[in-house]
């Protein structure tokens, strides 16, 4: 479980390592994605990453490489997320409607699922992507720093 936990937590470090993609946000169904242009909120996360780059002791190549990466992973993310939503939506409306068909409802659930299984799959991919790019000190670093970083938000 806790191996887990720190895949997940790293997938936010990748999700952070993008600077001009979709800015991921809090919802009721943790999906929303806002394509608007660069907040104060993303030029603050952009000073946090240069941070965290500096802190990791990144090469150029290496940053170039993870932005680059990044671009990729949040794109296939955003289409994802779309998806996921419009199949919602789908089942939505089958279930609010007075003639639902099971066949139906059976087939957007299986939809969904297989849906969610490909965002995990990216998620871990764009993991596995980034400790290819970080050798054994610096993967080693950024796991430190997000146990401190996972402290701070539960207190």
């Amino acid at each position: 479980m806790k191996r887990l936990h720190s895949l997940l937590l790293f997938s936010f470090f990748t999700a952070a390592l993008c600077f001009f993609s979709p800015q991921a946000s809090a919802s009721d169904d943790g999906l929303s994605i806002d394509d608007s242009s660069l907040s104060a909120s993303t030029k603050t996360k952009g000073k946090e990453l240069a941070e965290l780059m500096n802190k990791l002791n990144l090469t150029t190549e290496q940053q170039e490489m993870i932005k680059d990466h990044s671009k990729r992973y949040y794109e296939e993310r955003r289409l994802l997320v779309s998806r996921i939503r419009e199949k919602q939506a789908e089942l939505k409306t089958e279930l609010e409607s007075m003639e639902t068909s099971r066949t139906k409802i059976d087939s957007l659930i299986h939809q969904i699922n297989q849906l969610n299984a490909s965002l995990t799959r990216s998620k871990v991919e764009g993991i596995l992507a980034i400790k290819e790019v970080l050798n054994v000190d610096q993967y080693a670093l950024l796991l430190k720093m997000q146990g401190e970083n996972a402290m701070v938000k539960s207190k």
